[in-house]
Formats: C-alpha cells, structure tokens, sequence
C-alpha cells in the first residue's frame, strides 16, 4: 500500500507515535535555501554565470523563461521571495538533463535532484500544492509586495460582487497640535472622505465612516466639557465649514457631490457611525462624501495612567480601490513621536481595541509612512480634486499654520475589508 508524505508523516502503529512534522515557517525556509544552494553549485559545476539567465539559455539549448526563472530563485534576496519563481518539476528536470549533458558531475545533479524532493515534500506536508503555499505565503506577508497587492485586489473584486458596495478613494487626515490653553493636551482635526462610492445593487445600506475615542484598554473616551452651540455628537468636536439647512452634521459640503439626503449620521455610546441608504445604484447614484472636524480641546499629549500611546486609525467599511492617509503634526510635536502604521483585521467587524486583540489579528501589510515634507507639507494628490483647498479649510478654522506642520502619507492599494489602519506611536513622559 503506498501512502503520501502527509500521511506518512502523521501515521500511528500500535507501537510508535511519529513526530509531528516541523513548523511552517522553519521547514519552508530551510527546503528553498537547499534548493536554491543545490542550484547555485549546479551552475558553478558548468561555469554557467545565474547573473546571465540570456546567455545560461544559449549556452546550455534551453528556453530563456526557464533560466530566468532559475535566476530569480539563485538571486533573490530570501528563501520567502525565491518561491515564486522556482520551476515546474518538468522544467527543473530539462535543466539538470541538460547541465548533466554537459558535465556536471553526479553529485552536483543528485543533489539537485534531493533538493527537488525536498522541497516536494515540504509543500505536500504544510499545504497539499503550490497555489496554496503561494496563498498562505501572501496571507502571512511572506510574498513580495506585488503578490500581496494582488490578492488584496481580488479580493476588492470579489467583495465588490459579495457587498455590493465599492468606492474609489478612501480619504482620511489627522491633524494634531498643541493646545495652547492645556499644555498636557492636544487639539486635533480630522477630515475624513469616501469617494466615488457606488451600490451595486439596489436597497443596500452602508457604513461609510465611524468616528469614536478611546483609552488604551479600548473603554471610551470621556470628551471634555464644552457646551458651545458648534459642538458635535462627539462632544468637544466641532464642525469643519458651515453646516447647510437640511443636510447631515458634519458634512463639508462643498466638496461633497451627489445626493447627500442619502447619508445619514447615527449616534451610540461609542460614538458617531455615517451610513448611507437609499438612491441610485451604479454611476448615476455616485457619492463622495467628505466630513470634518476640529477637536479644540484635544486627546492626551503626555502618557498618563490611562494612556501611554496615541493611536488615529482609518477603518475600511466597503471594497476600496486606494486608501489615502495623512497625519499633519506641529513641528512641537513631532519631535517626540515616531509614527508606526499598522494594519488591524476586524474579523467581528466591530474593531477591538485591546492591545491583545490588536496583536492577534494584525495583517501583512508592506506600505509605510512616508515623508511629504514640512513648512509647509507636499498636500496635492491625483487621487482628490481640490485637496490643498480642503486641508487650507481645516487649518483656516483651527487656526493653525500650515507652514509649521510636518507631513506624513501612507497610500494602499485595495485595503483588505473589514480592517482598520492604524497610525501609532508612544505618548512621550511630561516634562
């Protein structure tokens, strides 16, 4: 009776216990790094150069997308990238018949041949082929960027179709400075936008933003008292431009289009969710939808008993072509934070802030925050009309100098749904 290498590996008799097969990650590395050793001596054993996949071809009679392929597998930087690239059994077998014919010596070809099997092995074990390998690859954030971006587009088709729902840009920025009233607090403004969003489907209600704050254990925000008419939902918070007669709190509607009787801003106890119901479905019943707000009072500057980091996140709700984040901080501040971003799955959809939870469902992302200058910041953006225009609006009504912030841009191809970014950084000790 003949058996696989995955039931080989987990087969029990009535007198020994096999041992259960080594760790993915491990076993992965070590079978790639063997095969791409055994390919390396290979290639020394017929002084044929893995830098010249185009004369390797001609030399040896062998197609160039072969050699290529073997190239990449020689040169890439990490086991995790070589993958991709390494051949089809067939193909790695007219290559070693074919350095074999032009004498390489037996061990050098066995050893490929070991290599081969292997590496075999290894993916019959852990994943049963290699399109699934590749999968769990891009899930762990083992692939090269483009494979991952890949995936992620996918699946923003397929939610697309699921949902119902997609939107061209997702458009958020935070802005944080000094509170000149409260020395231990920062005032901070947010501008948060969903553009070009469309219902694929008819009777499709969605949310589009959600705006709430919180302590590090994730338990609410207790805003500050402020009791001016200006005040939103959210407390202390205050409306970026003039809120029009008939249309939703919040909304800068200048730089609104289509129907805004359709966006509907719902409150609960951990704070404000922007849905939107109702209209057309396809083109003709596009929204881009833009909200604002200035928090005079602020969020905490300086670690406390209750909170030691500062975290501005940016939640993805619906299929997105391209995310768009910004954080705008006073030159005061920024230098005593370093930003980090991460990418926070929310497999519940309701997103948990504890530390644990955040831990435990982080996902692989490769973008990272980049510099858009200072004095002032680089704002312009192919993916938002009239984005300087918008940002001037905020900064007029905070008054705030632009040309005394610092700028910082992270931009995300398809953002997997539901997920959360999260800019974070460690709140400095008072001095």
């Amino acid at each position: 009776m003949c058996y696989s290498v995955y039931e080989r590996y987990f087969m029990l008799d009535s007198l020994h216990s096999v041992p259960a097969p080594p760790l993915f990650e491990a076993h992965c590395r070590d079978a790639v790094q063997n095969l791409r050793g055994a390919l390396t001596a290979l290639y020394q054993a017929v002084d044929a150069d893995p830098t010249l996949p185009r004369e390797v071809a001609r030399q040896f009679q062998l197609d160039k997308s072969l050699t290529w392929k073997v190239a990449r597998v020689i040169n890439a930087k990490d086991s995790f990238e070589a993958i991709g690239h390494i051949p089809g059994a067939s193909g790695l077998q007219i290559l070693i018949r074919a350095m074999a014919d032009a004498g390489a010596d037996d061990e050098a070809v066995e050893r490929v041949r070991g290599a081969i099997q292997a590496f075999d092995a290894m993916v019959e074990v852990h994943t049963g082929d290699r399109a699934s390998l590749e999968l769990m690859l891009d899930s762990m954030g083992r692939s090269p960027s483009q494979r991952l971006e890949r995936s992620r587009k996918l699946a923003f088709k397929g939610n697309s179709g699921i949902w119902g729902v997609q939107a061209r840009v997702r458009l958020t920025c935070h802005i944080l400075a000094p509170n000149p009233a409260m020395p231990h607090l920062l005032q901070s403004g947010l501008i948060g936008g969903m553009l070009d969003f469309r219902r694929l489907r008819p009777e499709q209600h969605w949310p589009l933003f959600r705006i709430h704050h919180y302590h590090d254990d994730g338990t609410p925000w207790e805003q500050l008292g402020n009791t001016t008419s200006s005040a939103t939902t959210d407390g202390t918070a205050e409306p970026i431009g003039e809120t029009q007669p008939g249309q939703p709190h919040g909304l800068i509607r200048a730089f609104c289009s289509g129907d805004m009787s359709t966006i509907m801003p719902v409150r609960d106890e951990q704070g404000t969710t922007y849905l939107q119901h109702g209209g057309r479905v396809g083109k003709t019943g596009e929204v881009s939808c833009v909200i604002g707000q200035i928090d005079r009072v602020g969020v905490p500057r300086y670690r406390d008993e209750h909170n030691t980091v500062g975290e501005l996140y940016s939640t993805i709700t619906a299929p997105i072509e391209t995310l768009l984040v910004d954080l705008l901080v006073h030159r005061s501040v920024a230098e005593t934070i370093e930003p980090s971003v991460s990418l926070i799955g929310r497999p519940t959809g309701e997103l948990d802030m504890s530390p644990l939870a955040r831990t435990k469902t982080a996902l692989p992302m490769s973008e990272r925050l980049s510099s858009i200058g200072s004095g002032p910041p680089a704002l312009a953006s192919p993916l938002m009309p009239r984005y300087e225009e918008l940002v001037a609006l905020a900064f007029e009504q905070g008054g705030w100098d632009l040309r005394e912030f610092v700028g910082l841009r992270l931009v995300m191809k398809h953002p997997p749904m539901p997920s959360s970014v999260v800019v974070r950084f460690d709140l400095p000790e008072s001095s």
